[in-house]
């Protein structure tokens, strides 16, 4: 793969007579943060939302002085909060859709969540947007009219007037593509025609970034709702900005899906090739990638020169803006105004009782409380479902993640509810997600796989080598499954088996050690049936042995029903086994969770954890020995 230098491509032969700034501005996994508010912790959330952000925008289109500012929004903006779930089922002028017309978006990416809630929700949506509305890799053969898909574009092409230095305005034509995981017809399993079809993200960016320099396009934005991933890799992983940053017709990149951060302005962020923190690109072409939920705003300034052969980008700038503090936009707090009291009244209501506490503090560390009460539920609902069928006198294990356990999301990113009436926030902070209820019928071998995929999030620990933070940098919570209904230990001076995006980097390791069912060692060929979520079934994550097809069970209902059946009589989480994490030789770590979890220490006191203090992003250190 080539590295872009924008340097090369003309502009420093020619004679500068002219020059303004393209400044693109972009939001990306909204995932419906209007508001700076957490609705399942009831609390407000002062770095998030995009009534926060619209004034980061404003201070944006402000300070430029010459040229021209365009604002762009790269996927899941439609599901994600509780204010989501209130207006799925209303007739509705859509509040976020209202929000970006009033903001003056340019042009409207695609992400994969923003289909969860169905096509027939999507396109009144979509029907609202005054900006074009871009997915170019996602594709259907039949009439799109009957699909309710006919509002996307393949791409767009947006002819503006540019003010330049000598106080001219001069022609300028942006094709703007958006692209999105291939994967996304699986995540959202029947919601799309079977004649749907998604292009590999690579493909439809180097052919639709060609077409577009065809029909006359100055610069060729990507809305790319993809992570920054590594140069090498399939074409269909999730995570390909970094490969889509070699394509010589795409100018910038908005890149996302993956929530994270870029350029990271931490100096130790961690090196890899081809991604250039201090200039922001991704082999050579300027890119931003602005977390989450509202936290940051893209911005990517490319500063122009016209010449005889046309426009030319002499230099760039990328950052992304952190939203920290800043005051929200009045404006746009008005248009969710009625369905925020709604969501408020909504969350208070009782559903049900809980006989123990349930927090989510150590729940990277052992056996959680949390974990066996969705396990329960889950576990409920799987037996229901397999009475009649063949697999009805199988085994019942049970897969959750570790969702909210920090990460990405932050120290406020763990839930807490105390023992006795249960809230329906309570529900949403155990599962933010509509996943289905699903099994798999597998052997023991199979899920002693799926327990070294999930302990890939460990470091691999030096017992020479103390206090080395345990868990990988950067590594997804939501990737780290336990498996209830199993005894085991985990062991992180051992080498991993997994990658972090799934790929088997030492086929030979085994971290997980006395894997046991009902006390005796699992018989690798025995057959259990494993419930889990629809999401990992379907291939999230890209664990092994996992695809839609093989799923064979589904219990036709949500994570967030089969909580709400369970807890609809007071309920304590059964023993599902235990699991731990125990080395083989004696060293210390350092772990970071959320301060609340001081409280809970005692339970912890197997690893004689001492206090390190609070970090600068709020997280509590502690150091624990193994």
């Amino acid at each position: 793969m080539s590295h872009k230098s924008y340097t090369l491509k003309g502009a420093q032969s020619v004679i500068h007579s002219y020059q303004t700034t393209l400044r693109i501005l972009a939001t990306s996994d909204l995932h419906m943060h209007l508001r700076g508010f957490n609705y399942t912790a009831n609390t407000p959330n002062r770095h998030a939302g995009l009534a926060r952000i619209s004034t980061v925008i404003a201070n944006a289109r402000a300070d430029l002085h010459t040229g021209l500012s365009l604002l762009f929004d790269n996927g899941d903006a439609l599901q994600g909060t509780a204010l989501a779930d209130t207006l799925r089922d209303q007739p509705f002028d859509h509040p976020m859709a209202n929000a970006f017309n009033a903001l003056e978006y340019d042009a409207i990416g695609l992400g994969n969540h923003d289909f969860d809630f169905g096509l027939d929700f999507f396109s009144r949506v979509a029907a609202q947007y005054a900006a074009p509305v871009v997915c170019s890799n996602l594709h259907n053969t039949t009439h799109l009219r009957d699909t309710g898909l006919d509002m996307i574009l393949p791409w767009a092409m947006l002819h503006r007037e540019i003010p330049c230095i000598d106080a001219r305005l001069r022609p300028l034509s942006i094709g703007v593509l958006s692209v999105l995981p291939t994967k996304t017809l699986q995540w959202n399993h029947g919601k799309f025609p079977q004649t749907t079809e998604i292009t590999p993200m690579i493909e439809a960016a180097k052919t639709g970034s060609a077409h577009l320099k065809s029909l006359g396009a100055d610069i060729v934005v990507l809305l790319a709702h993809s992570g920054i991933g590594v140069m090498q890799g399939g074409d269909d992983t999730e995570n390909s900005a970094l490969q889509m940053g070699a394509i010589e017709d795409i100018d910038a990149i908005i890149a996302g899906h993956s929530h994270g951060v870029f350029p990271d302005p931490n100096p130790e962020a961690p090196a890899q090739d081809g991604v250039d923190h201090a200039a922001g690109t991704l082999l050579g072409t300027p890119a931003v990638m602005p977390g989450a939920a509202g936290s940051h705003l893209a911005q990517i300034d490319l500063h122009l020169d016209y010449t005889p052969q046309g426009w030319r980008i002499a230099e760039q700038t990328s950052e992304a803006i952190p939203a920290l503090n800043v005051p929200e936009n009045v404006t746009v707090r008005k248009l969710s105004r009625t369905v925020h009291g709604k969501t408020l009244a909504r969350m208070a209501t009782s559903v049900g009782m809980i006989n123990a506490p349930v927090h989510s503090c150590f729940s990277l560390l052992k056996t959680s409380p949390e974990m066996e009460l969705l396990a329960d539920a889950m576990t409920q609902s799987i037996e229901r479902a397999a009475k009649g069928t063949e697999y009805q006198n199988l085994p019942i294990v049970c897969a959750v993640a570790a969702g909210t356990s920090g990460g990405r999301a932050g120290p406020s990113n763990y839930l807490a509810i105390p023992a006795g009436p249960i809230q329906y926030r309570h529900i949403l902070q155990l599962c933010p997600f509509e996943d289905q209820v699903w099994a798999v019928d597998m052997s023991g071998a199979d899920i002693c796989d799926w327990l070294e995929r999930s302990a890939a999030i460990f470091t691999t620990l030096d017992p020479n080598n103390p206090d080395q933070d345990i868990i990988r940098s950067g590594a997804p919570r939501f990737n780290f499954d336990a498996i209830l209904g199993l005894s085991y230990t985990i062991d992180p001076t051992q080498p991993a088996k997994y990658q972090l995006n799934g790929d088997v980097i030492n086929a030979a390791a085994a971290r997980v050690k006395n894997v046991a069912y009902k006390g005796a060692p699992i018989d690798k060929d025995a057959r259990f049936l494993v419930a889990s979520t629809s999401y990992r079934i379907a291939g999230g994550g890209r664990f092994p042995n996992l695809t839609v097809d093989q799923s064979t069970l589904r219990s036709g209902s949500t994570v967030q029903d089969a909580l709400l059946d369970f807890v609809k009589s007071p309920s304590t989480p059964k023993p599902n086994g235990h699991w731990q994490i125990k080395t083989t030789h004696p060293t210390s770590a350092v772990f970071e969770t959320t301060p609340d979890a001081v409280a809970y220490l005692p339970e912890i006191q197997e690893f004689s954890p001492e206090n390190l203090g609070i970090t600068d992003r709020g997280f509590l250190r502690l150091r624990l020995h193994f």
